[in-house]
């Protein structure tokens, strides 16, 4: 049997001011062709089919046109998609009617019984091989969220523990369901779906939200997938990789770079193979083409500044631009990103954005942002004064007027909040210690929903998504 495992689809997203609708409809155009070339027999796709709880209309059309069409080329493709925490809940599963008769499983939240416990008939989704025999039984686990838990909220670790207990009692299903098959002659694999960071992982895009069951909440491979799974399809992270050291529990990664993060890495599609016995037999990673390149300046390599001054940076933008992949005869949709990160220097006093966007008069580029560093003081000199220890108010980068334009939304959110910690809390660090220490870190729900409504409010503003404003002003 045939799987082939996607994640993060991100539909919908808008990078800068910039709608990407057209290159994820090329990367999906590229799977299609793999689903067809390759005989899949499942598609899993693990979290984040769209980009914000509410998708454009043309992104909802366009991840509906694609299962359609996956399902016209390879007649007996089944599909099993699972929400991860950008999907909206109630919408992703509305098209559930329909799509479950032809093959199309689609799980936004955790189904129990009255009784509390899991419902295996929404968890559990039989998979067949082309000749319609059971070949594999799939746990469908998407996006947890703390209401999905059935624990104590007041112990320590109580969300990981949550989790641990919600994969735990999904795969003793799925064990009675093995047992079940196995009384009829059939021998099942199972595999399992997953979106959330598990302990271990290498994580580096900024795109990527982070969730409360992240960083010191997120459970281990090894305490979350037993080693007699046949593959564990995980979403979330947006970096492809295998978890724990085992080839068979694997993050797919994004189908396309989200953002300059993401660039330095292979996009891929994991196509996964299960023998006869239903058993991991292999997998093979299916290279995925971005159509539109990403390019930041300076360029990033290994022992080198993410920030440069201004001229040096406009010296090697021009460079960098004449060595562009965009086709002499290419739209403005094909041109490639462009981020800038300069270093501010004390006696620099022109007009960084002024400066740039003159350098890309007449240049195939799109500009979708301009970052300017500041470069860390230097640590003063100790002293031994009687008053060297007393509490001194903690140190915090000027704020500086500049261009709206120039300003990134969350680099002014931070500034604001560590500032406003430094007034609430003098000479208190965020372990609680008293010093010069840093302001305390920004709460990682608080952070990620900053990123939400950041995201959303641009994408408002971006003229290709007023189709969806009018569908949601009529309704």
């Amino acid at each position: 049997m045939r799987l082939l495992h996607l994640a993060d689809l991100h539909l919908g997203q808008v990078y800068g001011h910039f709608d990407r609708l057209p290159e994820q409809e090329a990367v999906l155009g590229q799977i299609l062709q793999i689903i067809e070339e390759r005989r899949v027999d499942a598609l899993l796709v693990a979290g984040d089919v769209f980009h914000r709880v509410h998708p454009p209309a043309r992104a909802v059309r366009m991840w509906y046109r694609f299962l359609s069409e996956a399902q016209r080329r390879q007649p007996t493709l089944e599909v099993v998609a699972v929400a991860g925490n950008h999907d909206p809940v109630a919408r992703f599963e509305v098209a559930e009617p329909f799509a479950r008769p032809q093959g199309i499983q689609l799980v936004a939240r955790l189904a129990r019984r009255d009784s509390g416990a899991l419902d295996p008939q929404r968890v559990l989704v039989p998979l067949h091989d082309a000749t319609g025999r059971p070949r594999a039984v799939c746990v469908a686990v998407p996006f947890l969220r703390p209401a999905d838990l059935r624990c104590d909220a007041s112990q320590p670790g109580w969300l990981r523990a949550g989790v641990e207990a919600v994969y735990a009692e999904a795969f003793e299903l799925a064990r009675e369901a093995v047992a079940a098959a196995a009384t009829q002659g059939h021998a099942l694999g199972v595999v399992a779906t997953g979106h959330l960071e598990v302990a271990g992982t290498a994580v580096t895009s900024e795109a990527e939200l982070r969730t409360p069951f992240d960083g010191a909440e997120s459970p281990s491979a090894a305490a979350l997938f037993p080693t007699d799974l046949a593959y564990v399809a995980l979403g979330h992270v947006h970096l492809p990789q295998a978890v724990g050291g085992r080839e068979n529990v694997r993050y797919a990664g994004s189908p396309l770079p989200l953002s300059m993060s993401e660039v330095g890495y292979a996009h891929q599609a994991v196509l996964v193979e299960l023998d006869a016995q239903g058993t991991f037999a292999g997998y093979e990673s299916c290279k995925l083409t971005p159509p539109v390149e990403m390019i930041r300046v300076p360029r990033s390599a290994p022992g080198r500044a993410k920030a440069a001054p201004l001229g040096d940076v406009l010296v090697e933008l021009d460079a960098t631009l004449a060595e562009a992949s965009a086709a002499p005869n290419a739209t403005p949709k094909q041109w490639p990103y462009l981020a800038v990160h300069v270093l501010d220097e004390p006696s620099a006093t022109d007009c960084v954005r002024e400066r740039v966007e003159a350098a890309l008069e007449g240049k195939a580029a799109r500009l979708v942002q301009i970052r300017r560093e500041r470069p860390s003081p230097a640590s003063p000199p100790a002293t031994s004064s009687p008053g060297a220890d007393q509490e001194r108010a903690p140190t915090l980068p000027a704020f500086e007027p500049q261009s709206l334009a120039e300003l990134d939304p969350e680099e002014v959110f931070t500034l604001c909040y560590d500032r406003a910690q430094a007034t609430s809390h003098p000479g208190e660090n965020h372990n609680g210690s008293h010093g010069n220490g840093a302001a305390e870190e920004i709460p990682v729900e608080m952070r990620a929903y900053l990123r939400e409504l950041i995201a959303e409010a641009r994408e408002r503003l971006t003229p290709s998504n007023d189709d969806a404003l009018a569908e949601e002003r009529e309704a």
